[in-house]
């Protein structure tokens, strides 16, 4: 396994995952309302590009066959529905 190295991981986008214990401490605090929906909805956007990678490098591992299925791009609704 390589050694982490802090620029590797040290991105704008990773940075905005510490939004997520942030939400957490707030709904655990009984904060509710726009500070909670706002530390969710920023937790959320970095969630979604580690989702991407991640389903991205399974599909590169796995084949063409598979890996068409689990491409983000090919789960778009235009895609993925049958068309007459």
């Amino acid at each position: 396994m390589a050694p982490l190295h802090p620029g590797r991981w040290l991105t704008p986008l990773n940075v905005l995952l510490l939004a997520v214990p942030v939400t957490v401490v707030l709904k655990l605090g009984g904060v509710g309302g726009l500070g909670m929906f706002i530390a969710a909805g920023i937790g959320v956007v970095p969630l979604a590009g580690l989702i991407g990678k991640a389903t991205e490098a399974l599909a590169a591992r796995s084949g063409a066959g598979v890996g068409g299925l689990l491409t983000p791009r090919s789960a778009t609704p235009p895609n993925s529905s049958s068309r007459s």
